[in-house]
């Protein structure tokens, strides 16, 4: 597990590099890119490295017991492999902004090709999520942590294995919509399609746990 870490940092590093360099010949981000931030011009290469490194920081502390326990692990077991590539999004994504940010300036790319970038980076995300969903041992932090999923193992096992899925058809989905609509449109209603899912799968973890409840009264 440190070898991600160190990767998120050693990506971190890369975009404040990249950032200052570009500053170095005369590059600067466009007003409309700067827009969100209330950061002096002069700071723009810090902008995105901090965002990612802060989401990145953020992921590591809600895994923190599982980055303890398999820091000096040589490989990463199934289970460990969703978090360590949560915490490696937002690395990955102040490298494309800045690479955007260079690309822009000269001319060599749009604003609809970088968000469709984006877009896929994010659909390639989730569909990770969702293929080792299910792998998430109880309780663990990162998972899906409601009244019934950590009342029992099975409970989280099946709402784990039912956004897993969710996730996956939805992000697939949404490779299948970018080729007739706009990236911006894919990028909100995948979005809107995972909130839904988290919201489909509280109620269903309920209704795993009512189920259960009443096998386990049958059986006693």
């Amino acid at each position: 597990m440190r070898y991600i870490l160190y990767a998120a940092v050693a990506m971190v590093a890369g975009a404040i590099a990249i950032g200052f360099w570009l500053q170095s010949i005369g590059v600067t981000p466009s007003e409309k890119l700067m827009a969100g931030t209330s950061a002096p011009l002069v700071l723009w290469p810090l902008v995105m490295p901090i965002f990612g490194a802060l989401v990145a920081i953020a992921i590591a502390i809600l895994n923190y017991k599982t980055i303890r326990q398999y820091w000096d692990a040589d490989h990463i077991e199934k289970p460990d492999i969703r978090p360590a590539i949560a915490i490696l999004f937002g690395p990955t994504l102040a490298l494309l902004m800045q690479a955007y940010v260079g690309l822009d300036y000269f001319d060599l790319t749009t604003k609809t090709r970088m968000l469709t970038v984006v877009v896929i980076l994010q659909l390639l995300f989730f569909i990770a999520m969702g293929n080792y969903a299910g792998a998430l041992r109880p309780g663990s932090p990162g998972g899906f942590r409601t009244p019934w999923t950590v009342k029992s193992d099975k409970v989280w096992a099946k709402t784990h294995r039912f956004i897993g899925r969710g996730l996956f058809v939805a992000s697939i989905a949404g490779f299948g919509a970018l080729i007739f609509f706009a990236p911006k449109t894919v990028m909100y209603v995948h979005i809107g399609a995972i909130v839904s899912i988290k919201i489909a799968a509280f109620i269903f973890s309920y209704s795993f746990w009512r189920e259960e409840k009443q096998r386990h009264a049958v059986q006693e």
